[in-house]
């Protein structure tokens, strides 16, 4: 978010450990949320991302630090907590819809038995969210008679009935089939940007991740490893962990001389310039090409694999030295690229693709 917006969620120096066993979940986040921003947190099973955001409507407590959401300090004020749940709504991994309840019913329970709404008005609202995520017609019906995509949309009117200023979402697409999955991103992106809501979505699905964000946060062990757009996430990672995550890289350990660096394999290539002597270049795939075998500073290698996808064929090629190499190639109309397994060839690196490591 930009330095003079005025956040609607700030982690300041956050730190949680588990009380049975101790385990420090979460690590000193400092993060901040913009009004209608879209921030996607990614991560392995265990980095903490489920429980940062279970944090922010208090399904779980922090220790350490503080977490303001929309000007309230979360503590140990219930008042606090009551208001806050109140302009933060959940979709869980698990869609968690009552199953002797009709899709209708679902909606209105919360907001006619906590919210004390007049029934007729948490219907005619409830029917505007319906109508929003395109399940009205299914009304109803009870959520076993509807798909997993059907009722992945129940869940998200229902967390948008309240009209809440925020949305968490904990991997809510894990469940689905690729198919559904890739059309409820399309469906929530359209849903954000109708709603103007702050999105806040947990996946540890890296495609998932850069497509469904203004931001990403990329967390490790507890600790936010990089946060910053799609792009700078993506072409200038930090560290080897977040190059690995979001992604597919090349690993490439060098020596600096000068302003160069030689790899293991002896080759001497250009690089932005690091402190360190000894780094690793990273380069993702798509800006490995192959070369003529004799160009100047082309790299000789041998391909020990060739991996066809359709509209892409990985190139695992064998440096002298033992390094592998994928280089992602446009697939040719024919399917066929030429190329063998054993078949000597020679690469070059996109030089402002490359990056430096020094972790």
């Amino acid at each position: 978010m930009t330095s003079n917006a005025t956040p609607i969620i700030e982690f300041k120096g956050v730190n949680k450990w588990y009380a049975s066993n101790g385990y420090h979940v979460l690590r000193d986040v400092n993060l901040q949320f913009a009004k209608g921003e879209k921030v996607v947190i990614c991560g392995p099973s265990g980095s903490g991302k489920s429980t940062l955001i279970r944090c922010i409507n208090a399904l779980e407590e922090y220790q350490e630090g503080t977490l303001t959401v929309d000007g309230t300090v979360l503590g140990d004020d219930l008042k606090g907590i009551d208001q806050v749940r109140r302009e933060v709504g959940m979709v869980f991994q698990q869609f968690n819809l009552f199953p002797h309840l009709t899709v209708m019913e679902n909606l209105i329970l919360s907001p006619t038995w906590v919210a004390k709404m007049p029934r007729k008005e948490a219907i005619d609202k409830a029917m505007v969210q319906l109508e929003r995520v395109r399940i009205a017609e299914h009304a109803n019906k009870y959520p076993l008679q509807l798909s997993g995509g059907q009722q992945q949309r129940v869940a998200l009117a229902r967390a948008l009935a309240p009209a809440p200023k925020v949305l968490l979402l904990d991997e809510p697409l894990s469940a689905l089939d690729l198919k559904l999955r890739k059309e409820m991103q399309i469906e929530l992106k359209r849903l954000q940007l109708e709603t103007g809501i702050t999105f806040i979505f947990v996946t540890h699905d890296q495609e998932e991740a850069l497509t469904m964000s203004d931001r990403i946060g990329v967390m490790s062990a507890g600790k936010l490893q990089q946060v910053g757009s799609p792009k700078e996430i993506y072409n200038h990672p930090v560290n080897r962990f977040v190059a690995s995550f979001i992604g597919e890289s090349n690993f490439l350990p060098a020596t600096r001389e000068g302003d160069r660096y030689r790899l293991d394999c002896g080759a001497l290539i250009a690089a932005p310039t690091a402190k360190a002597d000894r780094v690793t270049l990273t380069v993702r795939p798509e800006q490995v090409r192959l070369a003529a075998m004799g160009e100047a500073d082309a790299i000789p290698a041998t391909i020990i694999n060739l991996v066809y996808f359709g509209t892409d064929t990985h190139c695992h090629l064998s440096l002298s030295d033992g390094t592998e190499v994928v280089a992602r190639l446009q697939s040719p109309a024919t399917g066929d690229a030429g190329l063998g397994l054993g078949q000597a060839v020679a690469l070059r690196f996109v030089p402002e693709a490359i990056q430096v490591l020094e972790d």
